[in-house]
């Protein structure tokens, strides 16, 4: 007997890379946010040319590091989705980058 509704693996596996794609979107904000930071810290700092060293340099950092959260953030969904875990991961990712959003949030209010 073929059922017509899906698995509920399959489901899973569709939700995880939903979450996968928004995660990886509110990074990529976060990265943003943080090219904000790199800039205020190199006016703030005096820098002047330097600081577009700074600022070169530093995203070519976080360039580097968000392609690499993405790609181990796949891994670490799907695992989840195998063992079951996929909404506690879920959260656990949440939490981390609305932590970090926060810390650039603060860095720009403080620095303002």
């Amino acid at each position: 007997m073929n059922s017509s509704r899906p698995r509920p693996a399959v489901v899973l596996y569709i939700c995880g890379y939903g979450l996968w794609l928004g995660f990886s979107a509110l990074a990529l904000w976060l990265l943003t946010q943080l090219r904000v930071n790199l800039v205020d810290l190199a006016y703030h700092l005096r820098l002047g040319v330097w600081g577009l060293a700074l600022h070169n340099f530093g995203m070519l950092f976080l360039a580097i590091c968000y392609i690499v959260f993405v790609i181990v953030l796949e891994a670490h969904l799907r695992r989840g989705v195998e063992l079951g875990e996929l909404w506690l991961r879920a959260l656990g990712v949440l939490l981390f980058l609305l932590y970090l959003l926060g810390i650039s949030y603060g860095l720009q209010i403080a620095i303002a």
